[in-house]
């Protein structure tokens, strides 16, 4: 990594970063320590193994290393709300097919700071999607989609912060995996009804369960619900999905 800086209205190379790589996997400046400047977030292949390197710099006249450890995908966020940049990290299991976990790290009397582990309900290389959004009641959150092992499902954990506690919201002691499963591979949570609160979507239940593994082509019922903090369901709205043809119709509840 080459720092240039501009001096009398002309850049010159003021530090070099070096470190161990192949290649860059992701790169992102933000705001994390609430000081003037931007914190730059480096992603850094290592060889040709699912697992990289994660590093955060800070630049105040010498480049300064916060953190560094592996990782299989990241996401920059917000979920204490701070206008402060948080960072959502997702680690592999302790085996190829165990459970991934997820930390989330963020700054804290000048210093980066880590969470507790927070479990994935399936390993790290089967996430498909990470997003952030709110929850219901307008907290923030991350929102990880993943894939099922062996079955054509997806499942959506939920990670927020709950009285300055980082959690999985919507996984289930029981189990231990979240209970939010929709059987494709075609629809993943999005703010359909465009309230500032992310849905879930979750395909009713027929009376004839040889109806859920029906073709794609045919138009389902799905039902659209939020999540709160304690891992309760609020139902949104209900949508007559034509899933391979990627349109809907909202359906009145009382219908549905």
């Amino acid at each position: 990594i080459l720092v240039f800086s501009c001096r009398d209205g002309h850049y010159e190379l003021t530090d070099t970063v070096s470190a161990p790589g192949s290649s860059f996997d992701q790169v992102e400046y933000a705001q994390m320590d609430g000081k003037p400047g931007m914190e730059m977030v480096v992603g850094r292949q290592i060889s040709d193994q699912v697992v990289r390197n994660l590093a955060v710099y800070s630049f105040d006249g010498s480049v300064k290393l916060h953190m560094s450890t592996n990782y299989t995908r990241f996401l920059v966020c917000d979920l204490n709300a701070d206008r402060l940049t948080d960072l959502f990290v997702l680690h592999p299991g302790q085996e190829e097919m165990s459970q991934g976990e997820t930390e989330l790290y963020y700054f804290r009397d000048g210093k980066l700071e880590k969470s507790s582990v927070a479990k994935l309900s399936n390993p790290a290389s089967s996430v498909h999607r990470l997003m952030t959004g709110n929850i219901h009641g307008g907290i923030p959150a991350v929102f990880a989609a993943s894939l099922v092992p062996n079955q054509d499902a997806i499942v959506t954990d939920i990670y927020a912060l709950v009285d300055g506690w980082y959690i999985n919201v919507s996984l289930s002691n029981d189990s231990g995996a979240s209970m939010q499963t929709l059987r494709n591979r075609y629809l993943y949570a999005e703010d359909i009804d465009e309230d500032g609160v992310v849905e879930l979507p979750g395909l009713l239940m027929p009376d004839n369960p040889t109806a859920m593994e029906a073709s794609v082509s045919e138009p389902h019922v799905i039902r659209w619900y939020a999540m709160t903090v304690h891992g309760v369901e609020v139902d949104k709205l209900y949508t007559f999905h034509c899933l391979e043809g990627g349109w809907y119709v909202e359906l009145p509840l009382e219908v549905a």
